[in-house]
């Protein structure tokens, strides 16, 4: 009888299911938020108590074959051999009017094609600078706003800014 009780328990605590119960700190960690990705025009940049705020006006970006394709849509192109053709191989449409206001982590990675590019006259592609560095860049250089950037927002907070080069 002691046999049959001792097979009975192993088989017990060897069965997947029981393995199951056990708690395993990886699958009970809750998965971290994915990113939510926008290109979107900066109006404005406030600081405030809690750190940095962007007022954003969310926008579509549209480059290469589907730039021409989008632009066709709006009837916003230029004809080249019947065919036509978005500006500069980019195309941006404008229709949601929202501006969104929103927090700025303040380990936010900053990425610039144009950092100071009125001192350098460079493009230096994928330049990473800090958010202070942008801060004051965009506060003193008013073309930026009118640069298209690539966000990446988690619960709500802007993670990554990347400045999107237009010629």
């Amino acid at each position: 009888m002691k046999k049959i009780l001792i097979i009975v328990l192993a088989i017990i605590c060897i069965s997947p299911s029981f393995m199951d119960a056990a708690p395993d700190s990886k699958a009970d960690a809750a998965p971290e938020p994915k990113a939510e990705k926008h290109s979107a025009f900066f109006n404005k940049l406030t600081e405030t108590s809690k750190g940095l705020a962007v007022e954003a006006d969310y926008i579509e970006w549209y480059f290469g074959e589907q730039a021409n394709i989008e632009a066709e849509k709006d009837n916003d192109c230029l004809m080249e051999d019947d065919k036509c053709i978005a500006p500069d191989g980019y195309y941006i449409r404008d229709t949601d009017s929202k501006v969104r206001k929103l927090p700025v982590a303040k380990d936010a990675k900053v990425i610039m094609q144009t950092y100071q590019i009125e001192k350098t006259n460079e493009i230096q592609w994928d330049q990473e600078v800090t958010l202070e560095e942008f801060i004051k860049e965009f506060k003193k250089s008013d073309r930026l706003q009118y640069v298209p950037y690539h966000i990446e927002v988690k619960d709500g907070t802007i993670t990554k800014i990347t400045e999107q080069y237009v010629p």
